[in-house]
C-alpha cells in the first residue's frame, strides 16, 4: 500500500462533518478520539491485526465488533469499519490525530511542540505552558519531548513560530556570528 498524506485529512474532515451534523459537543468528540487513538497506539497487536494484509476482512470486522461495538461512539465504530473495507486501517491513528487537531483549532487550541534537553516534571510543564499562553494570548495543547542535542534549555515551536532558548541554539548563533566576522576580516 502507498502512503497518501491526504487520506488522514479527508477522513478527519468527513468525521468532523458527522460530528457537526449531529450537534455532538466538540469536547466530547475530542475526548473520545484521544481515547480511541490511545487504544490503537498502545495496542500493537490490535493494530497489526487490523493492518495485516493476510487477515481476511471478515475476521477484522468480527474483532472490531467484539472489541468496539457499543463501547465507542458509532461514528468512530463506523470509521474503523470503513477503513477496513477500503483497506485503510494503516491510516486510523493518523486520521484520529488529524481529527483532534481540527477540533482543537476550532476550539481555539493550538498545538505546540516543546523540546527540552532533559525530562521536566509536570509542574514545570504547566509553568512553561502558562508562561507561553500569557506571552502569546493563545491557548495551547503542549506536546513535550526530550532532545539531548539541545544540551540545555528549551525550544518551542507552534504554527510558524520558533522560540529557541537552548544552549545549542545559542552556540549555533555564536558560531554564525564568528563566521561572519571571519569573512569580513579576511576580505
Amino acid at each position: 500500500m502507498t502512503d497518501d498524506p491526504l487520506v488522514p485529512g479527508v477522513y478527519a474532515e468527513a468525521l468532523l462533518s458527522v460530528v457537526r451534523k449531529r450537534s455532538i459537543e466538540l469536547q466530547d468528540a475530542l475526548r473520545d478520539a484521544e481515547m480511541l487513538g490511545f487504544v490503537l497506539e498502545s495496542r500493537d497487536d490490535l493494530r497489526a491485526f487490523l493492518e495485516g494484509p493476510h487477515i481476511p476482512t471478515e475476521d477484522k470486522h468480527k474483532l472490531v465488533t467484539s472489541v468496539f461495538e457499543n463501547r465507542i461512539p458509532d461514528y468512530f465504530y463506523n470509521l474503523i469499519r470503513v477503513c477496513i473495507d477500503k483497506d485503510r486501517t494503516f491510516y486510523l491513528v493518523a486520521i484520529l490525530v488529524e481529527f483532534v487537531n481540527q477540533i482543537e483549532l476550532e476550539l481555539g487550541i493550538h498545538p505546540v511542540r516543546i523540546r527540552t534537553a532533559t525530562l521536566i516534571d509536570e509542574e514545570l510543564q504547566k509553568q512553561v505552558q502558562s508562561a507561553l499562553e500569557d506571552y502569546t494570548g493563545l491557548h495551547f495543547r503542549p506536546r513535550f519531548s526530550v532532545d539531548a542535542k539541545l544540551i540545555g534549555g528549551i525550544v518551542i515551536q507552534y504554527e510558524d513560530t520558533l522560540i529557541d532558548m537552548s544552549l545549542r541554539g545559542h552556540l549555533d548563533h555564536i558560531r554564525q556570528s564568528l563566521a561572519q566576522v571571519a569573512k569580513t576580516v579576511t576580505v
